[in-house]
């Protein structure tokens, strides 16, 4: 049976699709936000400096 002809495969998808997206933004946004964050603490930021440690 091909994927084409399962009925509501395509609504499926779609759906999942768009929770992903919406993931990805709300991740985007707290990463923004933990950069302010980290940026406002020196502990932070010599953490962030160590290579395989910060960004």
């Amino acid at each position: 049976m091909q994927a084409a002809h399962i009925p509501g495969l395509g609504e499926a998808i779609s759906s999942l699709l768009w929770v992903r997206a919406a993931l990805v933004e709300q991740i985007e946004e707290m990463n923004r936000r933990l950069h302010i964050i980290a940026s406002q603490s020196q502990t932070c930021e010599f953490l962030m400096s160590i290579p395989g440690v910060g960004v």
